[in-house]
């Protein structure tokens, strides 16, 4: 680690641990070159929340999924509707009501805090590490008392993340992360696929794999995630790959830009857009005693759409040596039922059941089964090539079927185990 990055590393944590040892209430504000904002949330000296960053709504997702929950982006939120929070941070106060529910437990909800905490701290620090000299005026840090990121009454009181402990976890994975050599790259990054030193080196399975990574815009811990590995072997892997020319990395968007950007304009969070209120975070000097100003604000938060996200089930654990077996063909219907339901006027389609409509065209289509990335990619490519008709006329007959009869009784399935009764 260099001289740079460590005054920088520093530097962050010194503050981190003042606010542990003042017991400090509130929030935390930090800026690095007019490029990058974040906030950290205290509550007593304990670190609670953090936010910020290009990926938010990646972030919040992956958290979930490490823990078991799975939530489903809303399909037609516009940006309007997702920038419209009275709430600090829209994930947290996410997870309070429904931890207050009981639909996330206390011991995942302490996982998605602190695995967002460290996430963030993780972000930070490779953020110092870019800057061109060890000049700490380059970096805004300054606090705003009483700031939470939901009414106070919401605040999960267990889950929290000791500043001790977060520096330690955080530490632990930089200095991984530089003894590799990755200290340019951040785990935030996507990738390109040189497609024609692939075709060359006839690395036919390889390119579909890679390909499908850069057409999902997936990063290096979206990866990980999916993989159930460390983003640092992740990264050595890929790292592999940009040696031999066969990839290079790239900026991606934030989730739900890149799923939404066809139905509404993308979320931005460049200078141009950060125009929401600004009186919260200028604060004088003799309150702060840091920074007398920060002449920005933040990015614009987004909102909880709770009622339009899906609350599943935890993933069921299987056994090693089984593995994961999906069918391609439920998510090409599933494509394609979306596709066919919004040609429709919502006075036809606001009683048809779309997993009604989805079951019943799958059953009128083969399944295609794969257990590896490349075997998905080419059964996909199998079933555009070969089905695209039939899966075409499979869910105009599921949705005529379904709109004669939309209101029958049925009784959903809860849960997997059911199909063995």
């Amino acid at each position: 680690m260099s001289e740079n990055q460590s005054l920088n590393y520093r530097h962050l944590f010194l503050k981190l641990n003042k606010y542990a040892q003042t017991q400090f209430t509130g929030r935390l504000n930090i800026k690095i070159d007019n490029t990058a904002y974040w906030g950290i949330y205290f509550n007593s000296g304990s670190i609670i929340w953090a936010k910020g960053g290009i990926h938010p709504v990646r972030r919040w997702l992956r958290q979930l999924e490490i823990c078991g929950c799975e939530i489903a982006i809303p399909q037609g939120m516009t940006t309007k509707e997702l920038l419209s929070s009275s709430h600090e941070c829209w994930d947290y106060f996410a997870l309070a009501i429904f931890t207050h529910d009981k639909q996330i437990t206390p011991d995942q909800a302490q996982s998605i805090v602190q695995g967002t905490i460290i996430e963030i701290l993780f972000d930070i620090v490779y953020s110092l590490a870019q800057l061109p000299s060890n000049n700490i005026s380059q970096v805004q840090m300054f606090k705003k008392q009483e700031a939470s990121p939901c009414r106070k009454d919401l605040l999960l009181r267990t889950a929290t993340c000791s500043a001790e402990e977060a520096q330690k976890q955080t530490f632990q994975l930089w200095q991984k992360w530089v003894i590799s050599g990755f200290t340019k790259y951040s785990p935030n990054l996507g990738i390109i696929v040189n497609q024609e030193e692939l075709q060359a080196k006839k690395l036919y399975s390889l390119a579909n794999y890679l390909s499908a990574i850069e057409k999902d815009e997936k990063t290096l811990r979206d990866l990980a995630i999916e993989n159930e590995k460390p983003v640092l072997s992740i990264m050595r892997t890929l790292h592999r790959y940009l040696n031999q020319g066969l990839i290079s990395f790239k900026e991606v968007p934030d989730l739900w830009q890149s799923v939404q950007k066809a139905q509404t304009e993308p979320l931005s969070w460049n200078q141009s857009q950060l125009n929401s209120k600004t009186s919260d975070y200028h604060t004088s000097h003799e309150t702060l005693g840091e920074v007398s100003q920060f002449q920005s604000s933040s990015p614009r938060t987004l909102s909880t759409p709770l009622s339009g996200w899906r609350k599943h089930v935890g993933r069921q654990s299987q056994p090693e040596e089984e593995g994961i077996k999906i069918n391609v063909m439920e998510k090409l219907v599933a494509e394609e039922t979306n596709r066919q339901m919004k040609a429709y006027p919502p006075s036809i389609t606001k009683d048809v059941r779309k997993l009604d409509v989805i079951t019943f065209a799958l059953n009128q289509v083969p399944p295609l089964y794969a257990s590896s990335e490349e075997g998905i990619a080419y059964q996909t490519q199998i079933a555009k090539d070969t089905h695209e008709k039939d899966i075409k006329m499979a869910v105009q007959q599921a949705i005529a079927t379904v709109r004669r009869n939309p209101f029958r009784n049925t009784t959903p399935i809860q849960s997997k185990e059911q199909n063995s009764h």
